[in-house]
């Protein structure tokens, strides 16, 4: 269908002139494909909200910024620099502040 028709034919009908076959039908297709549009959308909202789909998003996005982080060199401390026992040890209390050794 030209949109230049359709418009014409919805001109037509608003206007309340007299519509052809021609002009009921495509007004008629008009509003059958709007609908099944909106139905669409309607349904795609709902599936996404309950897959959780945009978390799924966030959590795509998240793991790829910690793999940016891990695997760009923006740290100060160099790779091949030796470790000493003082930034061993501070390693060790920032690990084990979070997850407390087991007793």
């Amino acid at each position: 269908m030209n949109l230049d028709i359709v418009l014409e034919s919805f001109e037509r009908w608003l206007n309340g002139y007299h519509l052809t076959n021609n002009d009921i039908t495509i007004i008629t297709y008009s509003v059958i494909l709007c609908v099944m549009l909106i139905v669409t959308i309607a349904l795609l909202i709902y599936l996404s909200v309950h897959t959780l789909f945009w978390n799924r998003i966030g959590w795509f996005f998240e793991d790829l910024y910690h793999w940016f982080q891990c695997n760009t060199d923006i740290t100060t401390r160099h790779h091949d620099e030796d470790l000493t026992d003082e930034d061993f040890y501070e390693i060790m209390g920032i690990i084990h502040q979070g997850n407390p050794p087991k007793k």
